[in-house]
């Protein structure tokens, strides 16, 4: 029996435990990260895309309710509020509903911008604050 192979193998082991240990845990350490972070990435997915969702229904409910009432303009004023009514319509129905990553942003700016054009023509304020708006 060789026992000197049997140590050199043991201080081997001894020696070599502190970057067995470490790959170990830094392998388990990404595992757990990563589905950390899946669940916090879905999570807050969710969360936005449904901050963003309620705002787009705030606006499409805006445009349906105006639409009724200015059904016929009546002057050069009630024109253009139908016009822009009818801009922000196409912009809402162009609007993405499921995950997209073009333009995303500028979509949505360009959708609050022809909101609050709509708010100045009909002199009301075009805030919209998913905590405080409610009709």
């Amino acid at each position: 029996m060789d026992v000197t192979g049997d140590i050199n193998s043991v201080f081997e082991d001894i020696a070599l435990s502190e970057n067995k240990f470490t790959d170990q845990g830094f392998s388990e350490g990404v595992r757990a990260a990563e589905n950390n972070c899946h669940s916090e990435g879905e999570e807050l997915g969710h969360t936005k895309g449904k901050q963003i969702g309620t705002e787009i229904g705030f606006y499409a409910g805006f445009v349906e309710e105006y639409r009724q009432i200015y059904k016929t303009p009546e002057n050069k004023k009630e024109e253009k509020i139908v016009s822009a009514l009818n801009k922000l319509d196409n912009l809402l129905s162009a609007f993405p509903d499921y995950n997209c990553q073009e333009n995303f942003e500028e979509k949505l700016e360009e959708i609050r911008a022809k909101f609050k054009l709509l708010g100045s023509l009909l002199k009301i304020s075009s805030e919209f604050n998913l905590n405080t708006t409610s009709w």
